[in-house]
């Protein structure tokens, strides 16, 4: 890899000389598990993938657009830039499931190299996401449970009056416990479950040409059997008024039946988005 010292975009020895450190405050981090790790990768490459970003006029981003987010998203790694692709193998390898186990303290952690759901993302002037929890399980290996996320910021001095903070929430969804800045080359990891309330609801308030840039990478474990599945559920916040709450769960009815039509029709992403954005359309509050 060009740029790293040691021919590794993850400084393995000095993560894997910390672990112990990084997962006793994983486990004990509230409101649900979670790390937060600043200089994630050496920081040359950092900024080499943050330099080759794809430009979100590109006709090949995927647009999840619906009453619940307004965002961009590319997950097939074939077309990622060389830096990206390199990465990705990077976090989907061996070694650094390893790693991610030790941290996390699951075992059998499975990559997912159709990266679904995941991928790069960005987000544009007034795009956001709602507070939600995760899908439960694959769409297409339906014997593999989502059971950890890890997101990586790649966004340049950023200035907080932006926004786009990540927002950890409490259970109750009665209020906000965390709130993380989406700088260059932070790494957010938490464990994937229905209590990890999470998301960036307030509307995207940078300058135009400026996006909210991330890759986000989901790690799996095979249960063994099909389970029972969740889609991404959403969630009002307590300031939300009574309309909002209505339309974000008329959104959620609509989005079980996409998470149906993809695990049972293989729907694409692009396709169903398509659909859900046409009944409900763009409007936010």
């Amino acid at each position: 890899m060009v740029g790293a010292s040691n021919g590794f975009a993850v400084d393995f020895e000095r993560r894997e000389a910390e672990v112990e450190k990084l997962a006793a405050e994983f486990v004990a981090n509230r409101p649900f598990p979670h790390i937060c790790i600043n200089g994630f990768l050496e920081q040359e490459v950092a900024e080499m993938l943050a330099d080759e970003f794809p430009s979100g006029s590109n006709q090949d981003w995927i647009h999840y657009s619906h009453y619940n987010e307004e965002k961009l998203g590319r997950n097939n790694v074939n077309n990622f830039p060389p830096v990206t692709r390199h990465i990705v193998e990077e976090l989907n390898s061996r070694r650094f499931l390893s790693w991610l186990e030790k941290l996390t303290g699951i075992h059998g952690l499975i990559a997912d190299p159709s990266m679904e759901g995941g991928g790069l993302h960005q987000t544009e002037t007034g795009g956001f996401l709602n507070l939600h929890t995760d899908f439960s399980h694959h769409s297409q290996q339906k014997q593999w449970r989502r059971r950890c996320n890890l997101i990586l910021f790649l966004n340049d001095e950023w200035n907080k009056d932006w926004g786009g903070n990540l927002e950890l929430w409490n259970e109750e969804v009665s209020s906000c416990q965390i709130k993380l800045a989406p700088i260059l080359n932070r790494a957010v990891i938490f464990e994937t479950s229905d209590r990890a309330i999470h998301g960036h609801p307030e509307p995207l308030n940078a300058p135009d040409g400026v996006t909210r840039k991330s890759l986000a990478l989901y790690y799996y474990t095979d249960d063994g059997r099909s389970g029972a599945k969740r889609s991404t559920q959403y969630r009002p916040r307590p300031s939300d008024k009574l309309g909002d709450t209505m339309l974000i769960w008329l959104d959620n009815q609509l989005l079980r039946a996409y998470s149906w039509l993809k695990r049972n029709l293989g729907f694409s992403e692009e396709r169903i988005s398509r659909v859900v954005r046409r009944v409900l359309g763009r409007e936010r509050r």
